[in-house]
């Protein structure tokens, strides 16, 4: 018998935040490992007094994203 099995991979994420401004809906970008073209990120935003937003956006063919 013979099993070819499969190995999947952790997928890596980072985030580049932006600098701190007054800009309330400020361009959030990253880049992503091992994660496929057209795969939804979603990126939790807590502020500091706690409250948190919650956005989404897709993985483009290079690996990176982006939110408004």
């Amino acid at each position: 018998a013979k099993d070819d099995g499969s190995v999947d991979t952790a997928a890596a994420i980072t985030v580049d935040a932006p600098a701190l401004t007054n800009d309330n809906t400020p361009t959030i970008t990253g880049t992503t490992t091992d994660v496929e073209e057209g795969q939804v990120v979603t990126v939790v935003v807590t502020d500091s007094q706690g409250n948190t937003q919650t956005v989404t956006t897709t993985v483009k063919a290079d690996g990176s994203y982006s939110v408004d």
